[in-house]
């Protein structure tokens, strides 16, 4: 495979992800009238578990906002990124929280805008690391032509979109390895996806994969006691943790109020249950001035070199 198939087939996954099957698993119903209702929204293949990770901040907030007319918080989880982005179109969404690679998307689909960075995992921004195992002989990805490299899963920003960004700012070909054991030729990266960053880093102990990509976090909490088997080579730039996004019509004076709410969280008695069983919490903060402008032209620039490739 060439390296403009690599990077079209890339360009294909990336867009397309989200015509992928549902699980069967359904989200409960939407009411029509949504005016009494704040409503936030996620994208998981785990329904179920998300909406009762999310909900008890969905009723929080919705407790500080009765002079709104608000008197319900609801949670709306899709299984992919085109029917997330069809629910905050029709304003069934209002607050979209994720990672800055989805949340890319949905902005150039509905328009949705982050104000916010959420600390997941008590975690600010965080990057990408490559790593091996510690008698590998790859000692930075100059050295991964040739190789297996194992990424997390194709709608991923730390264990795919941030490393295949550096690894294609680098110029490198790229293969992809549809089983375990498939075979990348010299000049060529191949790489394969585990599913799971806890799959990455246990292919890489156990020489299934020569090389994997995760985000830092998971990387020292997936090694454990095993850390001092693995080496890092590199590192990809960092990237906010999460971002909080509005739907692009919600009125301002509402908007205003939820980012004060957030903002005070951590300072609250009250709050900080819910915070911390949301994904472990620590807070929110505002988005730096031009912060998501900087990823919005990385991103184009990326989509433009992948379409001028083909």
């Amino acid at each position: 495979m060439t390296k403009k198939t690599a990077y079209l087939l890339f360009l294909i996954l990336f867009l397309f992800y989200s015509c992928r099957e549902n699980r069967k698993e359904e989200n409960k119903a939407q009411p029509e009238n949504h005016e009494n209702i704040i409503s936030i929204g996620s994208v998981s293949l785990v329904i179920q578990n998300e909406i009762l990770t999310i909900q008890p901040f969905a009723d929080y907030l919705a407790g500080h906002l009765s002079e709104f007319g608000i008197e319900e918080g609801r949670v709306v989880v899709s299984g992919n990124l085109n029917e997330m982005a069809g629910y905050i179109n029709s304003g069934e969404v209002d607050i979209y929280i994720d990672s800055p690679f989805p949340t890319l998307f949905l902005n150039r689909e509905t328009g949705i805008v982050p104000e916010l960075i959420h600390w997941k995992d008590s975690t600010e921004y965080y990057n990408s690391v490559f790593f091996v195992r510690k008698e590998s002989e790859i000692k930075a990805i100059g050295d991964l032509p040739g190789r297996a490299l194992a990424f997390e899963s194709e709608y991923s920003t730390s264990g795919y979109f941030l490393p295949m960004l550096s690894l294609y700012r680098s110029g490198f070909d790229l293969r992809f390895l549809e089983k375990k054991g498939d075979k990348a030729v010299d000049k060529e990266i191949g790489y394969i996806f585990t599913g799971d960053d806890e799959n990455t880093m246990f292919w890489v102990l156990e020489g299934k994969v020569d090389a994997g990509a995760t985000d830092i976090i998971s990387f020292r909490k997936n090694a454990g006691i095993r850390m001092n088997e693995l080496r890092v080579i590199s590192h990809s730039p960092e990237v906010p943790r999460q971002l909080v996004s509005f739907r692009n019509n919600i009125p301002e004076k509402l908007k205003e109020k939820i980012i004060s709410i957030l903002l005070k969280m951590n300072i609250s008695e009250e709050a900080k249950e819910t915070l911390n069983s949301l994904y472990s919490t620590e807070k929110f903060s505002m988005l730096k001035e031009k912060e998501f402008e900087k990823l919005k032209n990385d991103y184009s620039f990326f989509l433009q070199e992948l379409i001028n490739d083909k």
